[in-house]
């Protein structure tokens, strides 16, 4: 929403169907123009991320990488559109992540029972 000319191209993440994904991506599609506002947002969420997981994750980082890419290379059926992108993102937000059950059976309450989205393909 703070960057409307951005549009989403590609989104994956996940390569096992039973597994907390360890990456993601997303391919977006921008003028030059929005590059310097993309990576200060960019910056901003990293830093909360990293406020958040940098305990548990303390590598995750967020990077941006610049590649030209031919419209007819675009992923199929070309961006979302902003109503469209927004829905995905909402749905994933909004499905069940995290730990559902700890064990009573152990002195550390090992995790018994978690929930995740292992993949999301754009297809």
């Amino acid at each position: 929403r703070a960057m409307p000319h951005v549009r989403l191209l590609d989104l994956s993440g996940g390569d096992k169907d039973n597994a907390i994904p360890r990456e993601s991506s997303a391919v977006l599609g921008l003028t030059p123009q929005d590059l310097p506002g993309v990576r200060r947002t960019l910056a901003g969420i990293e830093q909360d991320l990293l406020l958040e997981y940098g305990r548990i994750d303390p590598g995750l980082c967020l990077r941006l990488l610049e590649e030209p890419l031919p419209v007819n290379d675009m992923a199929d059926g070309g961006p979302l559109s902003q109503e469209s992108a927004q829905r995905l993102l909402d749905l994933v937000l909004s499905l069940p992540n995290g730990v559902v059950k700890k064990s009573h059976e152990t002195s550390d309450f090992m995790v018994e029972t978690s929930s995740n989205v292992a993949r999301v393909r754009r297809s």
